[in-house]
């Protein structure tokens, strides 16, 4: 590198997606470490949406070879998918391990996002049917509730404080901090 260049390194990342397939869901194995459980409100609110609006996903899965499938993301769309009716898949290359930190880390970092309450608002008032479907989901009927962000607190006003000069006499006030 010569001098004054600047040290750039490109970042590399790997996709691991190999292909999108349609698969037949009992090909697919569910991961024996999958955690998360889906009550009755989240199901019937997938099969509502589901019936509106479609699938406009993808599973993910990890291909295990002679047509099997393992499921790395997506167990309950593939647990309520219609019998005799195809699922779409992203079929990766990801080894065993690296399937377990992405059913780990995978939904996590989605629910790690923060919410602008005022662009959902205005995207809430785009969507005709918006009640209708905060129906169906819960978590989105907490927002539409939300009013606009409250205005942070007014700064902490700092003490006055009077103190008089030893030599002269003299009085003075000071702002102290509390």
């Amino acid at each position: 590198m010569k001098k004054g260049e600047a040290k750039s390194k490109a970042r590399e990342i790997r996709v691991r997606t190999q292909r999108l397939a349609l698969l037949d869901p009992k090909s697919i194995e569910p991961a024996p470490d999958n955690f998360r459980t889906h009550g009755t409100a989240q199901r019937r609110a997938l099969r509502e949406g589901l019936d509106k609006l479609g699938f406009v996903g993808a599973v993910i899965v990890r291909s295990l070879g002679r047509g099997k499938y393992a499921l790395v993301d997506g167990h309950m769309r593939v647990e309520d998918w219609p019998p005799g009716e195809q699922i779409p898949a992203l079929v990766t290359d990801l080894s065993e391990a690296e399937a377990l930190e992405a059913l780990a880390t995978y939904d996590a970092l989605g629910s790690m996002a923060e919410i602008d309450v005022e662009k959902f608002k205005a995207l809430a008032a785009k969507l005709p049917d918006f009640d209708e479907m905060s129906e169906r989901l819960e978590k989105v009927e907490f927002f539409r509730k939300v009013g606009p962000p409250k205005p942070p607190p007014p700064p902490v006003r700092a003490a006055v404080v009077r103190h008089t000069c030893p030599k002269c006499r003299h009085r003075f006030r000071c702002d102290a901090e509390e």
